[in-house]
């Protein structure tokens, strides 16, 4: 499939963009002096007018879909400083314009092209490229950034972010023949879709890193990764499908891809999530793992996809490709597409070159298609370069199926056929506060650590329920009879959990017993005792607190009945019976009527009734004989 660029830069650029004031000047690429650019048409008068130039953007720029590309070629130099600043297409529609393209015309000498980001925030950043496909002339075009056979691309700093490659590859970065060297920056969240033509349709590859040979020049594609990240790519941003090959990089045949640092994670796509390697009968795609992280990708870590993929390991920093599963959810961090062997025997063909002595702390986890082999042999190199290392100390089976030893003085692969299962421990569900509701006992294979299985346990439970003063028990057992053991042995598991003793739960004291618990009886203590009132007349001595009595009521002192009063109680006043009455005496004529018994009187004296004196005799009153006066003489 051919390619095409469409540029415009001609001659009368320079003139064009004079005539509108713009200013134009030559400078070197010393940082010290550059040209400052608010607009595109800036930077194109920049890159056209100078062989060598620093062009730092001084604003956000929205691109048309008709906006030419920078073209870097002819030997140019140019270094583009994002700044903090965005550069952006309309991601809604498709054009047939990248943003960079580097040795257009796929001839020396070389051009190479520098995107760094001098802002305190590493905030600039090229996005919402949408790139064409033309199917009448079979032809693609360039995303975000091209590089063709004589093109050098250094990436120091800025992002790639949310550009998208419609029925092409590379949706950042398109390798075609050139070379790319990643220091730093990030390339994120890119994507590649599917293609058609004459009613075929073909995968795109690479969404962030598309690596191919030129046929036309002989000459092969490379990248260099040394630091920077390369993550999200490949899924999909705007209701595209996720990418079918190279969600990361796509590494195609005669190329080579170098990581010495670096991360490459969170990327997608159904054969090569984080890295995929390509590789025909006559020609090789190698990648070069020397440091750096490639982790948590989807459709596997790196995908070796054909007999000659080549994958070569050493380098002076710690590898670590782990966390990486397919697209059904397994782990698949190295994967050999092909294995080719001899009867399940230990001869194959994809293998992978130790280069130079692994790091320490390096982990590579490896799967194959297939997990009948017996017997594979993994390393080319290995006992050069590390003769002392055991090779569980890096490699990882990601199948389960396989123990690694060195064989030969190289890493085998050997099936474990059977596990030999050793028990291990029991893993309980619940804990000492809510109960223990089941366990599973733990097994691990003794060729291969990592392969691990468990077996459900029967629990059974026991309570012992606490006292006042004792604590109780849950005793819970886990076990697994000898008829599901591996080794026909019962293992069996214990956890006791611990009740808390209730404590007492006292009453209190009363005036005749102790303080006593109301679930056991215990006492502490003495009795209060009883606070007596004396006793009275009527009622014996009787406590204060409990209403308890003792002995007997006083009784009354009776006084006697009286004329007016009934009987009385000197102590307490009680009255019994009534008054005795009054015994009157009648009234004379000088006194009223009088009791008897006290004296007590009632009404008036009846008076004299006078008779008249006589001669001889006084006043003399008829009834009492009392006379007054004297004689009348």
């Amino acid at each position: 499939m051919g390619r095409n660029i469409k540029t415009k830069l001609i001659a009368t650029t320079v003139a064009a963009l004079t005539a509108l004031n713009i200013m134009v000047i030559p400078v070197s690429a010393d940082d010290t002096n550059v040209i400052e650019a608010g607009t595109w048409a800036d930077v194109l008068a920049a890159v056209e007018a100078n062989d060598e130039c620093t062009i730092k953007i001084t604003q956000d720029m929205d691109l048309s879909v008709d906006d030419l590309a920078i073209v870097v070629d002819g030997g140019k130099k140019v270094t583009l400083d994002l700044n903090g600043c965005t550069i952006s297409r309309d991601h809604e529609q498709r054009t047939q314009n990248g943003i960079v393209d580097i040795d257009v015309d796929d001839s020396a000498p070389v051009s190479s092209f520098t995107l760094k980001d001098s802002s305190a925030d590493a905030s600039g950043k090229i996005t919402g490229v949408y790139s064409d496909f033309d199917e009448s002339n079979n032809m693609y075009y360039t995303a975000v950034i091209y590089v063709g056979p004589y093109g050098e691309f250094t990436m120091d700093g800025g992002s790639i972010t949310k550009n998208t490659s419609y029925g092409g590859n590379g949706a950042a970065v398109n390798i075609d023949g050139g070379t790319f060297t990643m220091n730093g920056g990030c390339i994120d969240q890119n994507n590649v879709s599917s293609y058609q033509v004459g009613g075929n349709t073909y995968a795109g590859k690479g969404a962030g890193v598309y690596i191919q040979y030129s046929s036309g020049t002989g000459r092969n594609g490379s990248f260099v990764m040394n630091g920077g990240v390369i993550k999200d790519n490949g899924k999909s941003n705007y209701g595209e499908t996720d990418a079918y090959i190279g969600g990361g990089v796509y590494v195609g045949q005669n190329t080579t891809f170098t990581m010495n640092g670096g991360s490459i994670s969170g990327n997608s796509a159904n054969q090569g999530g984080g890295v995929y390697v390509d590789g025909g009968n006559n020609t090789r795609g190698t990648f070069n793992l020397n440091g750096g992280s490639i982790t948590d990708n989807k459709g596997s870590g790196i995908y070796l996809a054909a007999v000659r993929s080549k994958l070569n390991l050493g380098g002076d920093a710690v590898i670590d490709v782990t966390g990486n599963k397919d697209t059904d959810g397994n782990a698949s961090n190295v994967y050999f597409n092909v294995v080719r062997n001899n009867n399940n025997s230990a001869n194959t063909t994809t293998i992978i070159t130790v280069n130079s002595a692994i790091k320490s702390g390096s982990q590579i986890g490896i799967s194959f298609n297939g997990t009948t082999f017996t017997n594979v042999t993994t390393t080319s190199g290995y006992n050069n370069y590390n003769p002392n290392n055991d090779p569980n100390d890096f490699f990882l089976d990601d199948s389960g199926n396989y123990y690694i030893d060195k064989t030969n003085n190289e890493v085998h692969f050997k099936r474990c056929d059977p596990h030999v299962w050793k028990f291990v421990d029991f893993t309980w569900t619940g804990d000492d506060e809510n109960g223990y509701t089941a366990a599973k006992a733990n097994y691990v294979c003794e060729n291969n650590n990592l392969h691990t299985m468990s077996l459900d346990a029967t629990v059974e439970s026991e309570t012992t329920d606490p006292t006042c003063t004792e604590a109780g028990k849950t005793v819970y057992t886990a076990i697994v009879a000898a008829a599901d053991d591996p080794n026909n042995k019962e293992q069996k598991d214990i956890k006791t959990v611990e009740i808390d003793a209730l404590g007492h739960d006292w009453a209190d004291a009363t005036c005749t017993e102790p303080k006593t618990c109301n679930v056991c009886g215990a006492t502490e203590g003495e009795p209060l005792g009883h606070d007596w009132a004396d006793a009275t007349c009527t009622e014996p001595k009787t406590c204060k607190v409990c209403g308890a009595t003792e002995g007997e009521p006083l009784g009354h002192d009776w006084a006697d009945a009286t004329c007016t009063e009934p009987k009385t109680c000197n102590v307490c006043g009680a009255t019994e019976g009534e008054p005795l009455g009054h015994d009157w005496a009648d009234a004379t004529c000088t006194e009223p009527k009088t009791c008897n018994v006290c004296g007590a009187t009632e009404g008036e004296p009846l008076g004299h009734d006078w008779a008249d004196a006589t001669c001889t005799e006084p006043k003399t009153c008829n009834v009492c004989g009392a006379t007054e006066g004297e004689p009348l003489g």
